[in-house]
């Protein structure tokens, strides 16, 4: 596989003082009160409260804010050394991954199941993953 980029401008997100809600797009970030880490974002959608990692992967569905904020808490940032899935929608063929980097818009992933010397990576526009060019799930 080979890395895909959208012409699209990286998304710049302006300082904030430590504990302020910040909204991007229709995701609310959720940080760490102690250091003020970005772990994921929650977002409201119709089939419930969707707890989401730096990158937007989707970490489960919760009845309430509350319930999406504490999974983000608690694994957001542990789910980055998971095990993921690469699903490639034009060529509808999926390719286990692993986090390599993540930013609120771009990840890059290791194409293999082991980050190991060698094994090519690839980058991912934020906008490719909202488009639906390709989707992140946990394995």
């Amino acid at each position: 596989m080979k890395s895909f980029r959208t012409e699209a401008p990286a998304t710049k997100l302006a300082p904030m003082r430590a504990g302020a809600l910040r909204t991007i797009g229709e995701m609310d970030e959720v940080r760490r009160s102690d250091d003020d880490e970005l772990c994921g974002f929650v977002t409201e959608r119709v089939d419930g409260w969707h707890a989401l990692t730096v990158f937007g992967g989707v970490l489960g569905t919760y009845p309430s804010r509350r319930a999406a904020e504490s999974k983000v808490r608690n694994d957001g940032l542990a789910s980055m050394m998971e095990r993921w899935v690469l699903v490639d929608h034009e060529a509808v063929e999926e390719q286990v991954v692993c986090i390599q980097e993540v930013r609120p818009d771009e990840v890059t992933v290791v194409l293999g199941y082991y980050a190991v010397p060698g094994i090519p990576t690839m980058r991912i526009d934020r906008a490719e993953l909202d488009a639906q060019r390709w989707t992140l799930r946990l394995s």
